[in-house]
């Protein structure tokens, strides 16, 4: 077994990173027809 993995140690620090990512791309990233093909956090 190799103890060199990296990973997380609690399920909240995953939570937070799956979180912030899902945030970020939805908000940031991913287009939306209401806006006519731009994400929602941009002007």
């Amino acid at each position: 077994m190799d103890t060199d993995c990296v990973g997380y140690t609690t399920a909240q620090g995953a939570q937070r990173d799956i979180s912030h990512y899902l945030m970020h791309r939805y908000n940031w990233i991913r287009p939306h027809q209401y806006k006519g093909g731009l994400a929602p956090a941009q002007p």
